[in-house]
């Protein structure tokens, strides 16, 4: 049955979702359906079944809708958030005390930044996945400040933690920001599931960004994805130059995606970011 419906254009996304999704399939989808079981069916035709389907359908759609209007965030509630995920340089090739350490600093670190931006810890749900960071910041929680902290503040962290280590265990971050829709509440030890999501970690692991750390000397740097960037950077806000991001190429699951990365401390960039904003 999946073969005939790809033939009569359905694509392999949709045929999934119909039989294995939460969600009403769309009604090309149901309408190509009908018309396969009725040619299966010689008694019947699919002309015969197309309204009282449609209307059973449309009584589907109308419930669900209600549904989802019901439990959707109430006004003034956020109806998406955002991601933050952190992964130390190297720190696999570490012993299990050094991975320890390296991870507690990184922990240390977005506690400070998000600290310096205004972000309450009742909006905020950490992750642990082991050898990265993954953070969740309620979307009510305004986006510029966490990114000026992290471009501004954040090298100035890592700087003084790297005092106290020894040189053959500097914390040195890739980090990424990303758009990731969530209910705060319902996030759990295990995290949340989001195609953002998954696009923001592969960004986190791509070798766009491991090939940064080491061809430069900075403590950090830090990718935003395309969504986030048009959203949020693109305007030029204060404290946040789109000048000093690069577009770079991202291999997917689903294909190449458009991503920018920006090395904070790159030519001073943002302390006149700093100053301008101040």
């Amino acid at each position: 049955m999946a073969q005939e419906l790809r033939a009569a254009g359905i694509s392999r996304s949709s045929i999934h979702d119909a039989f294995s999704g939460p969600r009403l399939p769309q009604w090309h989808v149901a309408d190509a359906l009908l018309e396969i079981l009725a040619s299966r069916a010689p008694s019947l035709t699919a002309e015969q079944q197309l309204e009282s389907l449609h209307a059973l359908w449309l009584r589907a759609a109308e419930a669900e809708q209600s549904a989802l209007a019901s439990s959707s965030p109430v006004a003034g509630e956020p109806a998406k958030g955002w991601a933050l995920l952190l992964d130390a340089e190297r720190s696999a090739a570490h012993s299990d005390a050094v991975q320890m350490q390296l991870h507690q600093a990184a922990c240390e670190f977005t506690d400070a930044v998000l600290a310096s931006a205004g972000v309450d810890k009742a909006d905020r749900r950490r992750v642990d996945r082991g050898d990265s960071l993954l953070e969740l910041i309620n979307g009510s929680v305004p986006l510029i400040p966490v990114l000026r902290s992290l471009l501004l503040k954040g090298p100035i962290q890592l700087g003084e933690t790297n005092r106290m280590m020894p040189t053959s265990m500097l914390v040195r971050l890739r980090i990424v920001v990303g758009v990731a829709p969530f209910d705060v509440n319902l996030v759990t030890s295990q995290g949340w599931q989001s195609q953002e999501l998954n696009d923001a970690t592969r960004l986190l692991d791509s070798y766009s960004l491991r090939q940064m750390m080491q061809q430069w000397p900075d403590v950090m740097v830090l990718a935003v994805t395309d969504p986030l960037y048009r959203e949020v950077v693109e305007p030029l806000p204060a404290g946040v130059l789109p000048a000093a991001f690069d577009e770079i190429i991202v291999d997917g699951k689903n294909g190449p995606t458009v991503a920018w990365r920006t090395a904070p401390m790159a030519a001073g960039v943002y302390g006149w970011a700093e100053e301008r904003s101040s």
